[in-house]
């Protein structure tokens, strides 16, 4: 399911808590979704509209995790070449003409560093681990921070470079140019945001955020697409649920916390925040009435199939019957999940006098979603069977 369709289907799920002008979050089948689908959070965040018009700092070169002017604080450094780029040394310049950089540079080595590695699959997790790795750390009161790794660092085009570290933040607000060089291979300008506008990850004290349960560590400030829509006061969170998977279930919390320097929040009461959790699961339907047995038996006539399954609304799916041998038989159907995730799919299957088997498969593109199950037809007219078959699949 596209993003488009995503936003269409995200409203009515989940209602969840109150914070400020923040009145109320909501999910899209939060409870399971199924990889490869999207995740949609949708929180109602009325007066917000006018906060997020420009770039989120969660988007920036440098993200300060507390932009407060002074505070000790973490940035986040995320560079996503857009070319394969191999480089051994990693500099951070914060000597920008809008500023300067923070404070106790000169002190700068392997205890401020919280996190160093690439991150693969555009999860925000950090794949491949980095920080045992640099061998050499260099900094100076001008604003530069250098990483020298004991061997080349590959990261490809679509991979994010991500680099964590403590530091002070400069007594003052405002935004500053940043620079990051990974050797003379690849350099990227940006910039930091100090201050009110740059608190939360959508600033002005707004923070969206993608947490996991499973104790992985999500390191990108801000690894989730997001829109807001002003004709329903709704923030959107997109998660692309195939770069999280890794074939077992995981689940996700996602979250939007406001404090109170929030401008658009009236009341004072302090940090507040709100949001929903998820599982992602795979891509499955199982049979379970009729109750399942080897082989499955239908009669003749018009064959109903029922089932409710894990992928999202919009969705289609292939029910196909095939039967080798002299008399056999292909019959398939394309069906499509609607929005309480059920699906209903009917054929004629060829009546026979002796028994005839068959295979039952459902079908998600090229993968195997439910089945296959072993059945058979059997002609039981004189017992007075009647002539539809009902098959009921429910999400596990």
């Amino acid at each position: 399911m596209d993003a488009a369709t995503a936003n269409a289907v995200a409203d009515e799920r989940l209602p969840s808590g109150a914070v400020g002008n923040v009145t109320a979050a909501k999910a899209f089948e939060a409870d399971a979704v199924a990889e490869g689908d999207y995740a949609v959070v949708a929180f109602d965040a009325s007066g917000v509209g006018g906060q997020l018009a420009g770039v989120a700092p969660g988007r920036n070169l440098v993200y300060p995790h507390n932009s407060s002017p002074g505070a000790d604080t973490t940035h986040t450094v995320q560079v996503a070449p857009d070319r394969p780029v191999s480089f051994e040394t990693v500099t951070v310049n914060y000597a920008g003409i809008d500023g300067g950089p923070p404070s106790g540079l000169s002190q700068f080595g392997s205890e401020n560093i919280a996190h160093v590695g690439v991150d693969r699959d555009g999860d925000g997790v950090v794949e491949t681990d980095l920080t045992s790795s640099v061998s050499e750390f260099r900094s100076n009161t001008a604003g530069q921070i250098a990483l020298t790794f004991s061997d080349a660092v590959e990261v490809a085009a679509g991979e994010t470079l991500l680099v964590q570290y403590a530091v002070t933040n400069p007594d003052r607000t405002g935004t500053d140019s940043v620079a990051v060089s990974l050797d003379d291979a690849y350099r990227e300008s940006g910039q930091i945001v100090y201050g009110p506008a740059g608190q939360g990850t959508l600033g002005y004290g707004l923070d969206l955020r993608l947490t996991a349960t499973d104790g992985d560590d999500v390191v990108a400030p801000l690894p989730v697409d997001y829109r807001f829509a002003p004709e329903s006061d709704t923030l959107y969170a997109l998660v692309d649920t195939a770069a999280l998977y890794d074939g077992d279930s995981r689940e996700f919390e996602m979250t939007l916390s406001r404090s109170a320097s929030n401008p658009v929040v009236e009341s004072d009461d302090g940090t507040g925040t709100l949001g929903a959790a998820f599982t992602i699961t795979d891509r499955r339907v199982t049979l379970v009435s009729p109750t399942e047995t080897d082989p499955i038996v239908v009669s003749p006539g018009n064959v109903t199939f029922e089932a409710t399954t894990t992928l999202a609304p919009e969705s289609t799916v292939v029910v196909r019957l095939s039967s080798g041998g002299s008399n056999g038989f292909l019959l398939r159907t394309v069906s499509t999940v609607d929005a309480g995730r059920s699906v209903e799919a009917s054929m004629t299957v060829p009546n026979y006098s002796d028994e005839q088997s068959f295979e039952l498969t459902v079908e998600d593109g090229d993968e195997v979603v439910g089945g296959p199950y072993d059945g058979v037809v059997r002609n039981d007219s004189a017992a007075g069977a009647a002539d539809t078959t009902v098959f009921s699949w429910a999400r596990a």
